[in-house]
């Protein structure tokens, strides 16, 4: 059997936030990895999220075919019909206040309507593939594969496992962010799902872009810097962002999150929340140097008006019982 699969040209509304980075394709034939490649190779634009013609074609060749058409099945890596699920709230209305959940409500809603009447839905990925390869794909030949189903299957199937524990860590899939499967032999069965805006891979990517580098492409230039900083100074800041629970469930300020999934653009947020700069400073701003920052040891009292501070998302300038909570924990040393 020969598989193709492929991601990217998630055409529309989702090129806004940098949706479908990285396009690329890859082909199997019997079970084995025959080529692997991304459109960045061949049209030279750096985490290219055009239609991977080039790269198909390429793997298409590396195989012996000539057309797409001898291929069995062809997948695509996102199901648009799993994206702007109602558990979405559900799951996560615990941690937002009644704006948070009327206006997470309300994108739900709208998104969904949108969809149908545009009929963005998985039909209409296929007819972008049909449109850019030049063919019809008969019934059967084309399916859309849930994106953290495809993390999965990727890592298990060419491990040497016959049955394993997977966990999947993702800014988000259709809606899902991370979900744990147990996986044997062939099959995939997931346990557990955590949905955004409940997201540690966004968290990651936002402090990228916070930290000045360009999100969904330098996150690794922030792996590489964090052994040289102290790990202490933000410690109870991102503790108050994160909470672990004991069942191995994670939770992530959904306020914070909601704010800032509200402002993000294909190259970044357009605007950090007071909560964020309250904890960390000023924003680094891209081409500035890459300095270690202090903090200022404050008394008790400030310390803890800055954690509720935190945890409640209030603005810097809002104030409590005619104080004023400032946003000053951090500076540039």
């Amino acid at each position: 059997m020969i598989v193709l699969g492929y991601n990217g040209a998630l055409l529309g509304y989702p090129e806004l936030t940098g949706t479908g980075h990285d396009s690329s394709a890859a082909i199997v034939v019997d079970g084995e990895l025959v080529a692997a490649c991304e459109e960045e190779r061949f049209n030279r634009e750096k985490h290219s999220a055009k239609f991977p013609k080039q790269a198909m074609a390429f793997c298409l060749k590396q195989a012996g075919l000539k057309s797409i058409v001898e291929v069995d099945l062809v997948t695509f890596y996102w199901s648009c019909g799993l994206m702007f699920r109602q558990d979405m709230l559900t799951q996560n209305r615990a941690g937002m206040n009644v704006l948070e959940k009327l206006g997470t409500w309300g994108v739900l809603r709208t998104m969904r309507a949108f969809n149908k009447f545009t009929r963005y839905n998985d039909d209409h990925i296929k007819k972008i593939l049909e449109r850019n390869m030049g063919v019809t794909m008969g019934d059967g030949k084309w399916r859309a594969v849930p994106h953290h189903l495809c993390h999965v299957a990727s890592t298990f199937y060419d491990s040497p496992h016959e049955e394993a524990l997977c966990v999947t860590l993702d800014g988000s899939g259709e809606c899902s962010s991370s979900q744990v499967c147990v996986a044997k032999g062939t099959d995939i069965k997931t346990l557990h799902e955590v949905l955004v805006p409940n997201s540690l891979g966004f968290l990651y990517l936002f402090t990228t872009n916070f930290l000045g580098f360009t999100p969904n492409s330098d996150e690794y230039k922030v792996m590489g810097l964090a052994p040289y900083g102290n790990r202490a100074v933000y410690r109870e800041f991102f503790r108050s962002l994160v909470k672990l629970h004991d069942d191995g469930r994670y939770e992530v300020d959904q306020g914070l999150m909601v704010q800032l999934l509200a402002t993000l653009r294909k190259h970044g947020v357009a605007l950090f929340p007071p909560a964020l700069t309250a904890g960390l400073g000023p924003a680094r701003k891209e081409g500035e140097p890459v300095e270690q920052r202090a903090t200022w040891t404050l008394p008790p009292r400030c310390r803890n008006a800055w954690r509720r501070r935190c945890s409640t998302r209030w603005s810097a300038s809002r104030s409590r019982r005619g104080r004023t909570i400032c946003a000053w924990p951090a500076v540039w040393r």
